[in-house]
Parts: C-alpha cells; structure tokens; sequence
C-alpha cells in the first residue's frame, strides 16, 4: 500500500533523538562520580552531578527512586560489566586454572575502578555509616 504523500506546505516534524533511560543513568552516575571525590556519596553530589548532566531533579529521582542508593547500585554493576567486558575480551581465559581466572577477575575489576579510587574510599566510609 503506497504511503500517503504530504500535503503542499505541511510541515514535516523532525522527531529529535531520544536517549534512554539506561543512557541518562550513565550520565548521571558520571556526573556523580565527578562529585564525590569532593562531597561524598552525599545528597549535595547527587544534586550537582544531576545538575552538570543537565537532567531535571524530577526526572533523575524518576529513574533513581532509591536516591543514592540506586546511584551506588548501579555504580556496582558498571564495574561488574567492566569486568565481564575484559574477560570476554580476554584470549584463552576458559582454559586458566580456577585460580588464575578469579586472579584476573579480580585484577580486571580493580582496574575498572582506579580512576574511582577516591570515589571507593569513600564507598567503603557510606557503608560504614548505619542507615
């Protein structure tokens, strides 16, 4: 069935990109992580990393309900995904010894982090704190 053609001067509506809800994550979680080396994993970061990704208060608590703690989920599961990432790139891993795997698992997941060395200090003194 042929498509109907537009009528003369109809104006054509450009439909902008969207970006997901995963990708707004991410910003977010980035723009955070900038943050906490200054702030902690504190309200005050998560209000300026929302603020620096240019992502509504409203929208971003939407998308982290648990507030931080969302944000420090997600945290956990992007060093996961770092991690799988490097295994799955990594030659001949099914054939180490199970030692020599969880050695470069770990390895692999440490060095996912180091950028975030002073954002996992500060990890470790939240979970610290009672709740």
């Amino acid at each position: 069935m042929p498509q109907p053609r537009p009528r003369f001067g109809a104006r054509q509506s450009a439909k902008a990109p969207t970006i997901t809800a995963d990708a707004k994550r991410m910003k977010i979680l980035h723009a955070v992580l900038a943050q906490v080396p200054f702030d902690g994993w504190t309200d005050a970061a998560y209000a300026r990393g929302v603020e620096q990704a240019k992502i509504s208060r409203g929208e971003a608590d939407l998308l982290f309900p648990q507030g931080m703690r969302g944000l420090i989920e997600l945290f956990g599961a992007w060093a996961d995904q770092q991690m799988q990432q490097r295994i799955a790139d990594e030659a001949g891993f099914s054939h180490r010894r199970v030692r020599d795997k969880i050695a470069f698992a770990v390895r692999a997941r440490l060095e996912a982090l180091t950028p975030h060395r002073e954002a996992m200090r500060r990890l470790i003194n939240w979970y610290a704190l009672p709740t």
